[in-house]
């Protein structure tokens, strides 16, 4: 919805309808401004820990501050809140009901710590573990531009009828892991499936290739894979011949951009197109994406540039 991203709270594992309900009803009527009016108002009966720190690491209340914050605020929240009605007793009802006319001066303004946001690699394993899918950030796009111009292709690019046989290299992580025995000698071997910012493919790898690196084929590991393209039982997939760890910790290099040239486009724009990188030096790489039957060839230019927003729109003005 513009450049907002909504999403069901249905959507959110451990939320159920019960809490889900609870939370709609107390939220009908003004909303919620905090953390704190939120578990005064919502039935507590249908709201516990569980699904609260689900909510908090799902995103749902980055509004009212850090993850970080909210996680550590909650249990002094929730004590705060039990204590000022702890004569209530049977819990039913929103946690308003149960305070008396003196309850209009209680201070709904979270107060919480002033500590650093979760790190990026913790945010992403609650949301892809809550949400199913990476909503902050994708971390196979940093992991792309770790193994930068070695990547042949992504995900979404690979085409069955045009592929079929070919060698082709892939980065991303590994989303899922399934070790198997074969039926001939017992040798270990794996079934996995690689994500990248823009899909999914499943990866077989052999008990040769596997038995050199057992290790690096776990959920979560960021991979560098060759191989080549199947189509076997009609399913696209990676017969895997080489593979390389990536470590995500190290440091991005500098940004790496992509041009994409219509098909079509007259020697002279290239040329032109050429000419204007030069102009700009830097320290950004470029990759020129060159119209090629199937999928656009990559081509790396053997300079860097400094590709702003100026510039880019100089390129772009060439060629459309």
């Amino acid at each position: 919805e513009g450049k907002a991203i909504r999403f069901g709270l249905s959507a959110i594992k451990n939320v159920g309808q019960a809490a889900i309900a609870a939370i709609l009803s107390a939220r009908k009527e003004s909303g919620f401004t905090s953390l704190t009016e939120c578990l005064l108002k919502v039935e507590t009966s249908k709201v516990n820990k569980k699904v609260l720190e689900s909510l908090i690491k799902a995103g749902a209340f980055d509004r009212f501050g850090k993850r970080s914050a909210l996680l550590e605020s909650l249990p002094v929240i929730k004590d705060k809140i039990s204590r000022l009605v702890k004569g209530k007793g049977n819990g039913q009802g929103g946690l308003f009901d149960g305070l008396d006319s003196g309850s209009n001066k209680i201070e709904l303004k979270d107060q919480l710590p002033d500590i650093p946001e979760l790190p990026m690699p913790d945010l992403l394993k609650f949301e892809k573990q809550l949400l199913g899918f990476y909503l902050t950030h994708h971390p196979a796009k940093d992991i792309l531009k770790l193994a930068g111009d070695r990547v042949t292709h992504r995900v979404s690019q690979l085409d069955p009828s045009y592929h079929l046989g070919q060698t082709v290299t892939l980065a991303g992580i590994l989303s899922s892991v399934r070790e198997v025995n074969t039926k001939k000698n017992n040798s270990r071997m794996a079934f996995a499936t690689l994500e990248d910012d823009t899909s999914t493919v499943d990866l077989v790898i052999f008990p040769k290739l596997f038995a050199k690196n057992p290790s690096f084929w776990q959920e979560e590991k960021a991979l560098l894979v060759t191989g080549k393209v199947d189509n076997r039982d009609s399913t696209l997939s990676i017969l895997v011949d080489e593979v390389e760890e990536i470590d995500p910790n190290q440091s991005l290099p500098d940004q790496l951009f992509e041009i994409d040239i219509p098909r079509g486009t007259p020697k002279e724009i290239l040329v032109k197109i050429n000419e204007l990188l030069k102009s700009y030096p830097g320290k950004d790489r470029i990759i020129i994406l060159i119209p090629n039957g199937g999928p656009p060839k990559r081509l790396t230019l053997p300079y860097t540039v400094n590709y702003t927003e100026e510039l880019k729109l100089k390129v772009n003005k060439l060629i459309h």
